[in-house]
């Protein structure tokens, strides 16, 4: 599929590029799914795809925004590693796929999707926090604790940063849901 995407002109074939990155990601997900599946080799083929075609990274931005998809969110965090050129274009975009479709979701996120943002979470800066991810914790806290409640143990888990800034605010609102 990768070298198909490479060949593809995705301006004149825009519904087949965007079929195919779905099919691409979906493939993703089940390789990082899978214990004794091959992710860095996947994820390598797919890095250099996206380096050898940059329209395409918007394609899957636009399928992470859209869909959450756990594979696209993973490979993009690993292209954004590697590029990074384009790391703040896309690091911002999928922190705001992680408190749209992980957050906003009405339903406990699955392992997988929260493993899909385990990078971001390590990576997240203090304002990124504050600005972006409290705001969406605190909002679904209210509505959708258990949604909530999951995404944060497993972000405050993975996250390096000095929580102590925050415990008086996220305090309260916990406070109200133990009630």
């Amino acid at each position: 599929s990768a070298l198909t995407l490479q060949k593809l002109n995705s301006e004149s074939a825009k519904k087949a590029v965007v079929k195919l990155v779905e099919v691409q990601a979906s493939l993703l997900d089940q390789i990082a799914a899978n214990p004794g599946g091959r992710w860095s080799v996947a994820s390598r083929i797919v890095v250099a795809m996206l380096k050898k075609q940059p329209a395409l990274v918007q394609e899957y931005l636009d399928l992470a925004k859209a869909s959450g998809n756990p594979g696209a969110v993973r490979v993009l965090q690993d292209f954004g590693v590697k590029s990074a050129d384009q790391a703040a274009t896309s690091r911002g975009e999928i922190i705001a796929s992680y408190c749209e479709k992980l957050l906003g979701s009405k339903e406990k996120p699955s392992a997988d999707a929260m493993a899909a943002y385990r990078r971001l979470a390590n990576s997240v800066t203090h304002e990124e926090f504050a600005e972006k991810v409290l705001p969406a914790f605190t909002r679904v806290l209210r509505r959708v604790p258990e949604v909530a409640m999951t995404a944060l143990t497993t972000f405050l888990a993975d996250t390096p940063l000095d929580m102590s800034k925050y415990a008086a605010e996220l305090q309260g609102h916990l406070v109200q849901q133990m009630r």
